[in-house]
């Protein structure tokens, strides 16, 4: 009986302590707090997507958007700062071997070459390393005051900005068998400005390995003539809609081992 109860200690701290280090990363700082009008906005990676997030006076916060992203696919990312004043430096960190540091080599994924207003768009592709653990792993994104943000600032910086975390899961590149999901192609944000990039995504389709994408528009609707988007080849598809005109996307998903392929639900017209 007092093994038995023993045993049942010992299991219950090691879960505990096993708990407690899952993405339990350094919760970062900064130098001058409060809403200084330095700050992301808008912020998406694939799926993910957190739009007019605002200016947290606490400069920090964990949010609860999230998504999944396969070992060896690229995905387009938007990121936007607050403030048409205050130039920023962004970057943004991924913990790909979960353990709860940022600071291995290739986590730190992407940093702006030029401070931004929120007058610019930050557009591009993450890709995930084969190497990356699957589960779940932190993502952190920063935005510094006027000063090129550093590998070694994921726990802190001594200006203004912010930082923004999210909870992400990475899914290993099993290979592909049969017909895959297309799933449904969702844009963000719909209805946008001119001049405003389009972030288009594909919900409930297939996380494996092997998978090959190419993404259409159409500009005379879901029954119309479909064009091939050169280059659009990744889950995600960043782009700037055609001026004065109404577009819709669609995405056909194949298995490149069966060469059986889905076309995605269309998106809402953008």
């Amino acid at each position: 009986m007092k093994k038995n109860y023993l045993l049942h200690v010992v299991l219950l701290s090691f879960f505990i302590l096993f708990s407690s280090s899952v993405n339990s990363q350094c919760i970062p700082t900064v130098g001058f707090t409060g809403s200084t009008g330095d700050y992301i906005n808008n912020f998406t990676l694939g799926s993910l997507s957190n739009l007019g997030s605002g200016d947290d006076p606490n400069d920090y916060t964990l949010f609860t958007q999230t998504s999944s992203y396969v070992q060896g696919l690229g995905y387009s990312y938007n990121i936007q700062t607050g403030s048409a004043t205050w130039p920023q430096s962004v970057g943004v960190w991924i913990d790909y071997n979960g353990n709860t540091l940022f600071s291995d080599p290739g986590e730190f994924v992407f940093v702006s070459t030029a401070f931004v207003t929120s007058a610019t768009t930050l557009s591009g592709i993450i890709t995930i390393p084969m190497t990356a653990v699957p589960g779940v792993h932190r993502m952190r994104v920063c935005a510094k005051y006027n000063s090129t943000l550093a590998s070694t600032e994921s726990c802190g910086i001594t200006t203004f900005g912010e930082y923004e975390d999210y909870n992400i899961t990475i899914v290993s590149s099993t290979p592909c068998t049969g017909t895959p999901v297309g799933g449904t192609a969702v844009a963000s944000p719909t209805n946008p400005c001119p001049g405003v990039t389009v972030n288009v995504s594909l919900t409930g389709s297939s996380l494996s390995g092997g998978l090959a994408y190419q993404w259409l528009r159409s500009t005379t609707g879901p029954g119309g003539a479909w064009l091939i988007l050169a280059g659009q080849t990744n889950p995600t598809l960043s782009i700037l809609p055609p001026p004065g005109s109404t577009s819709w996307y669609r995405c056909v998903v194949t298995c490149t081992n069966t060469g059986l392929k889905d076309t995605a639900l269309v998106t809402s017209a953008v």
